[in-house]
């Protein structure tokens, strides 16, 4: 609905394990829920990589345990597997918690893709989805060539600029 936002509860695990776990559910925007948005280079549209959707399982704010790999293989609980694009994966691997879940709010899993209407309509509270969750996070996608070079060059810009949160300016 459109009181409603969508968003997923990313399950831990390291950085090396290629299975990815989460859930996807609703929570009113009047709750103020507390999440993070990412923001990433979408890359190569083909979905070459999947992530195991789970029933809901928690409550939004429960801490989730993390699971041996071998008890997640028998794991009963998941409902559907979720074609995701390659960058994708890559950044869900990197930015989950290898202790605790993660709530996130990622377009490309929280907006269905395949409908035209529900994108639209969403396009439009893009502004909103990013000037209410906790942290905004930019992934660009894994190093390559001289991406260190640019993130140092980036850094050392951005040691000049004061950030004014309560007043929302920089």
């Amino acid at each position: 609905g459109q009181d409603e936002i969508r968003l997923i509860r990313l399950w831990p695990g390291p950085v090396d394990a290629d299975e990815i776990e989460l859930e996807i559910f609703h929570a009113t925007k009047a709750s103020n829920p507390i999440y993070e948005a990412q923001s990433y280079a979408w890359g190569h549209p083909e979905h070459t990589d999947s992530a195991l959707v789970r029933r809901k399982t928690t409550q939004p704010k429960e801490r989730i345990a993390p699971l041996s790999t071998k008890r997640r293989k028998l794991n009963k609980d998941a409902s559907s597997v979720l074609p995701i694009a390659h960058n994708l994966a890559v950044a869900l691997r990197h930015l989950r918690s290898p202790e605790k879940g993660t709530i996130l709010r990622v377009d490309a899993i929280c907006i269905n893709q395949s409908d035209e209407e529900e994108k639209s309509r969403e396009v439009l509270q893009m502004g909103a989805v990013y000037s209410n969750a906790k942290d905004v996070v930019v992934w660009l996608g894994s190093s390559a060539d001289s991406s260190t070079l640019a993130l140092k060059t980036l850094a050392r810009s951005g040691e000049g600029v004061d950030l004014h949160r309560a007043e929302r300016r920089l």
